[in-house]
């Protein structure tokens, strides 16, 4: 629990919601946030890697549940961003895009989440599967709606 919440306070402030004074709104910054959303996707991205060879071992436990709990930081972070891609939408269109968006988030994590149960359990065949099928789709179908082209 007390891991869970330092991921939480970690990615708070890696995000920039901790302690935003100089905004009038919570909603995500578009502009601001492009560079610092493609670092936190890069990093999931390699950590997705790294996880993937490490799931199919058991004897690898405890080398993959740090970058699970890593992993769901960067998640975490990037969920409180707007994908560069919103910029194009309509303004009226443009919040429900955003909420999209984080709703994408906020499923990759508890699939995230899943995972390391997988993991901790010793359900290493399904860790695979839930990595090279399951997080490979929705990473598919989250380019195909929110990445600018």
């Amino acid at each position: 629990m007390l891991a869970l919440l330092c991921v939480l306070i970690a990615a708070a402030t890696v995000s920039g919601v901790a302690g935003r004074a100089d905004q009038d709104s919570r909603a995500p910054q578009v502009e601001a946030a492009a560079p610092e959303l493609f670092d936190h996707m890069l990093e999931v991205k390699a950590l997705v890697r790294d996880l993937s060879r490490l799931a199919g071992d058991a004897t690898k436990k405890s080398e993959a549940l740090p970058l699970i709990t890593e992993l769901q930081g960067h998640i975490i972070a990037a969920k409180e961003m707007a994908p560069p891609s919103a910029e194009a939408k309509p303004e009226s269109e443009r919040p429900a895009f955003v909420l999209s968006f984080r709703k994408a988030m906020t499923e990759l994590l508890r699939e995230v989440a899943e995972l390391e149960l997988d993991i901790i359990e010793d359900r290493n065949e399904q860790a695979v599967e839930r990595i090279t099928t399951t997080l490979i789709q929705m990473r598919d179908r989250a380019h195909e709606v929110f990445q600018a082209d």
